[in-house]
């Protein structure tokens, strides 16, 4: 079983029975009816929290992204969302205007 690692438990989202989270596009790692390991970073240490389904996945381009969802997924608008996304994938040779992002929904099982 693949992890889905959380740095940051961005709006609390980990508190809920279903939740959204943004990454990279990757259709061989990230999949529809897949359970994953919901891990939280918490300085040194991980933790595995629970287990998820991934009950949706929409691909798009982060410009696309709609301001509900940045809210929903953060806690913050589409500029801090645009900021925060542009901040965690800083060091990789991506351009973040122009590759695509797997909005995924999950479920806790």
């Amino acid at each position: 079983m693949q992890d889905i690692i959380f740095s940051t438990n961005w709006n609390h989202k980990l508190s809920c029975k279903v939740f959204s989270t943004v990454r990279l596009s990757n259709h061989n790692r990230y999949k529809l009816n897949e359970v994953y390991n919901i891990i939280e970073k918490r300085n040194a240490s991980t933790e595995v929290r629970f287990q998820a389904q991934i009950i949706h996945i929409m691909s798009m381009m982060l410009k696309e992204i709609p301001e509900w969802l940045c809210y929903l997924d953060t806690g913050y608008g589409s500029t801090d969302f645009y900021n925060i996304v542009k901040k965690i994938y800083k060091n990789s040779n991506i351009d973040i205007n122009t590759c695509l992002f797997d909005v995924l929904l999950l479920k806790v099982v």
